[in-house]
């Protein structure tokens, strides 16, 4: 029992010496569909058709792991020296998804096809750059964008959600396996202190356990077979191996915490 005690000790320390971070919530960024050479159409317009591409990346994607952003909270994120409608027009749609930290935007297009108004929207994983989905419609009238934006932006997004089940099904090499910077330092030195004080308790106790049991031994009385000592002395035995291991493990782990918080 007191040998499990010990195991569990160094397992507990191996577990927190190799936590993982994971990030469960993905952000998305839904810019502004704009309007571009030719086409002419108000801000109101522009903003209806958005809301509409909006709204189908809530419907589609879980709100418990998926944040939508809306244009308010964009323009918050914007860096000061950062122009929205500058930026937007150089088509550095990536550009903005890092620099308000999203990990997925999109943006659309609205261009002219002869007679016909065009509409591109394009869905980008910002850390990669990587395109992982697009759709395109045609329509003589703005309500024709909008329906092909209410049957096919769906499609899109779910994209998302099949993009982030290949990253976790994937092991991420850019994540530490081990916690970084100085609180996370701390906080192993003081678990690997602690752990440290438990295993030297652990071998305290058993080393005066086991002077008990040698002292029991030793007044026992004379004259019986081996067969009548044997178990108490073998308890005492056991009662110093053990308190042994607790030293030795004790130290170690105190050690360690020390020097880390020494060193780090």
């Amino acid at each position: 029992m007191r040998i499990h005690i010990i195991v569990f000790l160094l397992v507990a320390i191996v577990h927190s010496t190799n936590t993982v971070v994971v990030h469960s919530t993905n952000t998305v960024a839904v810019l502004e569909i704009v309007p571009m050479g030719d086409v002419k159409f108000d801000v109101a317009t522009s903003r209806y058709l958005t809301n509409e591409l909006r709204s189908n990346a809530r419907n589609v994607l879980p709100q418990v792991s998926y944040i939508i952003l809306t244009r308010e909270n964009i323009l918050s994120l914007l860096p000061p020296d950062e122009k929205e409608a500058e930026c937007l027009a150089e088509a550095c749609t990536v550009d903005i998804g890092r620099a308000i930290g999203a990990e997925y935007i999109t943006q659309g297009y609205v261009s002219k096809l002869g007679n016909l108004l065009a509409l591109s929207v394009e869905l980008y994983e910002t850390m990669s750059g990587n395109l992982i989905g697009s759709f395109s419609a045609e329509s003589k009238g703005v309500e024709g964008l909008l329906l092909a934006i209410r049957e096919k932006s769906p499609a899109m997004f779910a994209e998302i959600k099949t993009n982030v089940k290949l990253k976790n099904s994937k092991p991420d090499t850019n994540i530490p396996s081990t916690p970084s910077g100085p609180k996370n330092n701390a906080w192993i030195a003081v678990s690997l202190g602690a752990l440290g004080v438990a295993a030297l308790s652990i071998g305290i106790y058993n080393h005066i356990n086991a002077k008990n049991l040698y002292n029991d031994y030793k007044a026992m009385e004379p004259g019986h077979d081996d067969s009548y000592y044997e178990p108490t002395r073998q308890e005492a035995k056991d009662a110093q191996n053990v308190g042994n291991i607790g030293y030795i493990v004790g130290s170690v782990l105190l050690a360690s915490g020390i020097a880390i918080h020494i060193w780090f």
